[in-house]
């Protein structure tokens, strides 16, 4: 009798167990996406030979005589205003600056781009609105910290940009301090594009920004350390807008060095985005009557507002200017954009 009593309490115990396993297992069902992929995510980090001893070592900055700061390029196949930006690392120190470009085709033979291209085999496919920016961000990023230890921010630059300062403007705003920088925007942006991400995190840690951002090693590190984000906004639309300023928020929340900039006039990127009337002294004519609230495509702009956008704006850089862009002068006169440079 004793012997069938122990016998009958052990396969209890059994049964037991082996129904919280079942349980466990069909509860963790949910989240399968959220975790399994997570396994094989810390690889891109070590692509290239990168670690993640950049989060843990912030002495990792400028050992050289000069604070380098990296140009990353992320075009189609060209950089639209080739001579502009050419006369401007022209007046460049030499070792001040590096250049990377990641392109969807390769750039044209004899380009001045041409020599900072990422090998083929170190980019990726990407399309409008999908992850795949992010992933080939990513890629500049690694590229940059793994192959010199002397850059020292990072500035992501589109293939319509113009640098509205010199380059000495530009590097010494950029090199003062070890500040990045990332444009806000509203959080309702965020919604309710995002809610595939809501999957896996609050809503109130999600926020919106500028692709257009500038990080310090640091700051770029910890977005390079969570690819575990990558997937967690793989399904949201233009995650490129989310990824790094949700990364930053959550693991960086109280660092001074992060400026999140919400007034789009002082962004170290400019980009006139239709709507913003009231905030910007050169919007009339700009808006093309329209609900529109995507960015303005500069195909003309005046002499007064390119000399205020050189002069008086805190921004650097500016975008959406098209190749054909005039500068018009006051008495009428229509000048190539390149001749003001």
């Amino acid at each position: 009798m004793y012997p069938s009593f122990v016998l009958a309490v052990g396969f209890f115990f059994l049964l037991v167990i082996a129904c919280v396993a079942v349980s466990a297992l069909g509860a963790g069902q949910k989240y399968q996406f959220a975790r399994a992929p997570c396994a094989n995510l810390r690889r891109p980090l070590e692509l290239y030979g990168f670690t993640n001893r950049w989060s843990d070592s912030p002495t990792h900055v400028s050992r050289g005589p000069l604070r380098k700061v990296a140009f990353l390029f992320l075009v189609y196949d060209s950089v639209v205003h080739e001579t502009i930006w050419r006369r401007f690392f022209a007046s460049a120190p030499p070792g001040s600056y590096r250049i990377w470009v990641h392109y969807k085709r390769p750039l044209r033979p004899g380009s001045f781009f041409e020599p900072y291209m990422l090998p083929a085999e170190e980019t990726v496919e990407t399309k409008w609105g999908d992850i795949s920016l992010v992933e080939a961000q990513n890629r500049l990023f690694f590229r940059a910290m793994r192959e010199d230890f002397d850059v020292y921010k990072m500035v992501l630059v589109s293939q319509s940009c113009i640098p509205l300062k010199t380059f000495q403007q530009v590097h010494r705003a950029l090199t003062a301090d070890g500040r990045s920088y990332v444009n806000e925007e509203p959080g309702h942006m965020a919604l309710p594009r995002c809610l595939g991400a809501a999957r896996f995190m609050p809503v109130s840690e999600i926020f919106k920004s500028s692709q257009w951002i500038v990080l310090g090693r640091d700051a770029a590190a910890t977005c390079l350390a969570h690819p575990e984000y990558v997937e967690y906004f793989r399904r949201v639309f233009a995650p490129e807008e989310h990824f790094y300023i949700t990364v930053l928020r959550k693991f960086r929340p109280k660092d001074p060095l992060i400026v999140y900039q919400p007034d789009l006039r002082e962004a170290t990127t400019f980009t006139y985005w239709h709507g913003m009337t009231d905030a910007y002294p050169f919007a009339a004519g700009k808006d093309p009557g329209t609900r529109s609230i995507g960015p303005h495509l500069f195909e003309q702009v005046t002499a007064e507002e390119l000399a205020y956008l050189r002069g008086s704006s805190p921004c650097l850089l500016g975008r959406k200017f098209a190749a054909q862009c005039v500068v018009v002068e006051a008495g009428g006169l229509r000048r190539p954009l390149a001749e003001y440079f």
